[in-house]
């Protein structure tokens, strides 16, 4: 068995006809070329099995799930489709809808809406969102097709938070030199509001207090 990295992919797609099901298998012959663990009913033994099980199973255990965008699985996402047809894109379908509901934020970043070449946005069920969230169109077959979908699967990325009293990058100088850092600026801060030297003709000097402005 291949060996993967800690990445799995569940594809949901409806069988609309055997160009579909071919292309998308292509689609995760590619991505599995990049070490994904892809699952895909395709790829599955023939042995007897509960797929209902099997589905729910590799939703809930993916890191991500692809949606391929057809015209069945567009009527069947929409609830518009016959019953007795394609029942097991109904169920997957049923059970993302549900986690999508059950936690937006959650699963709006794990589900990838994909159109593949032929398709188009239309075909995406209303409840990923065609045209208000993203979405992968995939011009060609190919590894450089795949490229914005494969960045979403394998980007890994985190921005640095700022670090709690993390001083200003911005320096200050006061009267020709820098301005201390940390405790010591906050210090310098505090005594330069405290006194006003004001000059009040001949040689007489008075210091006050500063009177600054309450927000």
């Amino acid at each position: 068995m291949a060996e993967f990295a800690d990445q799995r992919v569940f594809v949901s797609y409806a069988h609309d006809n055997s160009a579909h099901k071919d292309a998308v298998l292509r689609l995760c012959e590619l991505i599995r070329a990049e070490n994904i663990d892809v699952r895909l009913d395709q790829r599955e033994s023939s042995e007897r099995r509960d797929w209902y099980a099997w589905m729910t199973d590799n939703i809930l255990q993916s890191e991500f799930v692809i949606v391929v965008a057809s015209p069945r699985y567009r009527s069947v996402g929409d609830g518009t489709g016959p019953p007795h047809q394609n029942r097991g894109v109904q169920a997957e379908a049923c059970l993302l809808r549900d986690l999508l509901h059950a936690n937006r934020t959650t699963w709006t970043r794990k589900l990838l809406p994909v159109v593949l070449p032929g398709h188009t946005i239309d075909e995406i069920p209303l409840f990923l969102q065609p045209y208000c969230a993203d979405h992968y169109l995939i011009d060609t077959l190919s590894r450089a097709g795949l490229a914005s979908l494969l960045e979403a699967i394998t980007s890994t990325q985190d921005v640095p938070l700022p670090v709690t009293g993390a001083t200003s990058p911005i320096a200050a100088e006061v009267e020709g030199a820098q301005a201390p850092a940390g405790p010591e600026l906050h210090q310098s801060a505090t005594a330069k509001r405290r006194s006003t030297v004001i000059q009040v003709g001949g040689n007489l000097t008075i210091t006050e207090p500063n009177r600054g402005s309450r927000a």
